[in-house]
């Protein structure tokens, strides 16, 4: 379950216990909730933070998407004496562009809702894992030790 993978990755960071945690979920992409009282400020900060990194990623996986539909188009075109392509072949030859595919998928992963975690223990930490997708760690003496500034931070997400 969820809960057995999220206690087996916060064990894993050296948590004892869930009052370790300090949690803040975008909820239904609502950017207010990352302004909520109810988290403690260095969980804000990390999602303020994540939440750029996040849109500027959305926006460069957008642009890709849109310059390699473009060369898919353009190679169709030079195959090809027609000079108008079915709907079904731009789709097949785009699925079968590795490189739009990569853009396609990055996309998907982005988009959602994430949840910020600031794990309270003493050695640095920041990560990301597949089991719980959506979900950025950070641990408390990275973020109050180790980052100085919101740069930082935003070079270690």
């Amino acid at each position: 379950t969820r809960q057995a993978l999220m206690d087996s990755v916060l064990g894993g960071a050296g948590l004892s216990s869930r009052d370790q945690v300090d949690v803040l979920d975008e909820g239904q992409g609502n950017i207010p909730l990352l302004t909520s009282t109810r988290s403690k400020p260095g969980t804000r900060r990390v999602a303020k933070i994540a939440r750029r990194i996040l849109e500027a990623a959305n926006i460069l996986a957008e642009q890709k998407i849109t310059e390699e539909f473009e060369r898919v188009r353009k190679a169709l075109k030079e195959k090809s004496s027609m000079k108008e392509f079915s709907e079904d072949e731009v789709t097949e030859a785009l699925l079968a562009d590795e490189e739009f595919c990569k853009w396609m998928n990055a996309r998907e992963q982005l988009r959602g809702e994430w949840s910020y975690l600031l794990l309270d223990v003493p050695y640095p930490n920041a990560f990301v894992t597949e089991i719980l997708p959506k979900k950025i760690f950070i641990t408390t003496s990275m973020l109050n030790v180790v980052i100085q500034n919101d740069n930082e931070l935003a070079l270690i997400l």
